[in-house]
C-alpha cells in the first residue's frame, strides 16, 4: 500500500488496511449476498476517518490525483448498500466529524458538524429549550450528513417539511478537494453552477457535507400522542388522508402482520386490528388541543376504535426501531418505496396480492411524511446463510418497486438494491451530476459511480 503513504502521514492511526475492520465496511444494515463479489468489490482497499474539513479536503485532494474512488459513509443506517463501495478504493468514515455544535438562540438556527448523530443534537437543543423541525426513524444512530444527502423525509416532516428546505447553509469539500460553503438563495437557480440544492439527496455523488447551519424551533408547549385502529382498508387509508390534513407532527402506519411478526420477536402488540395508525401533535397548547378535537371527528367517521393512551405512549417510544422484527430472522429484507397518498390502498391491495400469491410471509410498516406521499416499508424474512434462497427473497423487492412504479411512485432512495429504477429516482439529479461531473473534469465511467462513489 505504498501508494498511500501520504495519506498515512496525514492520519497515522486513523486510516486502516485491517481486513477484519474494512469486512465491516463492506456492508450496511442489509447483507451482501457473496454473489455480488463475483461483479462487484464491496470490499474497501482502506479506510479512513477524517476528523475536520481540511483532512476531508486533503482526502479528496489524493484521491482525484491517483484516480481513486471514493465511498463517503455516514453510520450506514439504510439497507439499500448505498454507503458501499463496487470497486474498492477508500471508504471515508465521516462519523468523527463531530465535536461542533454551536445554538443562535436568537436566531432559532444551529451550526453543526456533518457526523453528528441526530439524537445527540437534540438533546443538544431540548436542554436550551428548543428543538429539531425534524429528524429521520434513525435518529439514534444516524449522522447529521447521512440524513441530508438522503431523499430526506421522516419525523417531523408531515408538519414542517422535507429536511431539506430546513438547511440554510453547508460547508462541502468538493470531488477536487475545494472546500466551498453554500447558501439557501431561492434566486440561485436563475443561476449557473452549483448551488446549496444541488448536494442535499444527492446520496454523496457531488461532494462531502461537513458542516451545516439548521433552522430549529422552540420546544413545543404540548404533545398529544393517539393510536388508533382499523378493520378496512378504505377507512384505514381515508382516515390516514384526513390526518394528514391536520398537520401532525408525525403520522404512521402498520398491518397485522407486521404486528404478528412483533410479538414473535417477542414485542408486546397493542391491538389484533389490520391496521393501526399512530399520530402525534406536537405545538402550543391551543393549537395541538383543536387538533386533537378534529382527529376525534375523523376517528368517528371513519369508524376507527382509539386505543389507551398507555398503547400510544408505547409505540411513539418504538419509532426509531421499525426494524426491531429482525429478532425473528435470521435476515431482515425491507423494501421502502413512496407512493402517492391517495392511492396507498391500491398500492397495499397490489402488494398483498402479488407477495401472499407468492407464499411470502411479510408485514407492512409506513409513515406519511407529507400530504401527498406515503412511505410504504415491506418487510420479510429470509436467511443469509443459503445464497440460493437468499437471491429468490431479493427478488421480491424487485416486485415491490414495480408496484409503487405502477401506482404512481418510486423506490425511496439509492443503492445497489435500487440501482435499475436510479433514473426515476434521481433524474433531475443525474443531469446535474452530468454537468457537474463535466466541470470537475470526471468521467463517470459507470452507473455505479454515479450511485455511490465520488470519482
Amino acid at each position: 500500500m505504498d501508494k498511500y503513504v501520504e495519506l498515512k502521514n496525514l492520519l497515522g492511526d486513523r486510516i486502516t488496511f485491517d481486513k477484519y475492520e474494512k469486512e465491516f465496511y463492506s456492508r450496511d444494515l442489509a447483507p451482501i449476498p457473496s454473489i455480488f463479489t463475483l461483479m462487484y468489490r464491496p470490499m474497501p482497499d482502506t479506510v479512513v476517518r477524517p476528523v475536520n474539513t481540511t483532512e476531508v479536503s486533503e482526502i479528496m485532494k489524493f484521491a482525484n490525483k491517483h484516480k481513486i474512488p471514493v465511498t463517503p459513509r455516514g453510520a450506514a443506517t439504510s439497507a439499500l448498500a448505498g454507503a458501499v463501495p463496487t470497486k474498492g478504493g477508500i471508504v471515508m468514515d465521516l462519523s468523527s466529524l463531530n465535536k461542533n455544535i454551536e445554538l443562535d438562540e436568537k436566531e432559532s438556527i444551529v451550526r453543526v458538524d456533518a457526523g453528528v448523530v441526530w439524537n445527540e443534537l437534540e438533546k443538544y437543543l431540548n436542554n436550551k429549550g428548543f428543538s429539531l423541525l425534524s429528524y429521520p426513524s434513525s435518529a439514534p444512530s444516524a449522522t447529521i450528513g447521512g440524513w441530508l444527502s438522503s431523499p430526506g423525509f421522516g419525523i417531523g416532516t408531515l408538519r414542517y417539511g422535507n429536511v431539506h428546505v430546513q438547511v440554510l447553509s453547508a460547508l462541502v469539500v468538493l470531488p477536487n478537494g475545494e472546500i466551498r460553503r453554500f447558501f439557501r438563495d431561492r434566486k440561485a437557480k436563475k443561476k449557473s453552477g452549483p448551488s446549496l440544492e444541488w448536494f442535499l439527496g444527492a446520496e454523496g455523488t457531488m461532494g462531502i457535507i461537513t458542516e451545516v447551519e439548521l433552522q430549529v424551533r422552540r420546544k413545543p408547549e404540548k404533545t398529544s400522542r393517539h393510536l388508533i385502529s382499523y378493520d378496512n382498508l378504505g377507512d384505514f387509508c381515508d382516515s390516514l388522508m384526513r390526518i394528514s390534513e391536520l398537520g401532525p407532527f408525525f403520522l404512521a402506519y402498520s398491518d397485522s402482520y407486521y404486528r404478528k411478526l412483533i410479538e414473535e420477536a417477542r414485542y408486546k402488540s397493542p391491538t389484533k386490528a389490520e391496521y393501526l395508525i399512530l399520530v402525534n401533535f406536537e405545538g402550543d397548547t391551543k393549537e395541538v388541543e383543536d387538533s386533537v378535537e378534529k382527529l376525534q371527528r375523523v376517528i368517528k367517521d371513519t369508524r376507527g376504535v382509539e386505543l389507551s393512551k398507555k398503547s400510544a405512549e408505547e409505540e411513539w417510544e418504538h419509532r426509531f426501531n421499525p426494524m426491531r422484527i429482525k429478532k425473528t430472522g435470521p435476515t431482515l429484507l425491507a423494501g421502502d418505496v413512496m407512493v402517492p397518498l391517495d392511492r396507498l390502498s391500491e398500492t397495499l391491495r397490489k402488494m398483498k396480492k402479488e407477495l401472499e400469491s407468492r407464499g411470502l410471509r411479510f408485514g407492512i410498516e409506513g409513515s406519511i411524511p407529507s400530504k401527498r406521499i406515503a412511505v410504504v416499508m415491506p418487510m420479510y424474512l429470509s436467511d443469509e446463510r443459503k445464497p440460493i434462497k437468499m437471491i429468490f427473497a431479493l427478488r421480491h423487492m424487485s416486485k415491490i418497486n414495480k408496484i409503487a412504479i405502477s401506482s404512481g411512485g418510486k423506490p425511496y432512495g439509492i443503492g445497489l438494491w435500487n440501482l435499475p429504477y436510479i433514473s426515476s429516482i434521481m433524474s433531475k439529479k443525474l443531469r446535474k451530476i452530468e454537468t457537474f461531473s463535466k466541470k470537475f473534469h470526471q468521467k463517470l465511467e459507470s452507473l455505479f459511480e454515479i450511485q455511490i462513489n465520488i470519482c
